[in-house]
């Protein structure tokens, strides 16, 4: 039979991860209405609609997360998609700004 310190060390795990995806679904949704007030009212209800969206897809990833990463299942992009960017020296103002809009970083 098993004693209640072995039933608490199963539940656990699911305790601190139920806890986390809370604590992260609300602070989301805390974000995502303080930028709500800052929409103008015309754009309110596309923004609520996009936020709505995301926080679904947001919930659904922390629901379905592994509890590791497994990175041998993790396979590279294939070169095709990897552009270096060339030497550019120094770079300021707007032109920095377009550079800048154009930087990907994969991780």
């Amino acid at each position: 039979m098993s004693s209640s310190s072995d039933i608490l060390a199963g539940i656990a795990p699911r305790l601190r991860r139920d806890s986390f995806t809370h604590e992260a679904l609300k602070s989301l949704s805390d974000k995502n209405n303080a930028l709500l007030e800052t929409a103008l009212p015309e754009d309110k209800s596309f923004y609520s609609k996009n936020f709505e969206g995301f926080q679904s897809l947001f919930h659904r990833f922390l629901n379905e997360r592994r509890e590791e990463l497994v990175w041998d299942e993790i396979t590279p992009l294939p070169s095709s998609f990897i552009h270096k960017m060339p030497e550019q020296g120094e770079i300021s103002g707007a032109d920095a700004q377009k550079v800048l809009n154009k930087l990907v970083v994969v991780k």
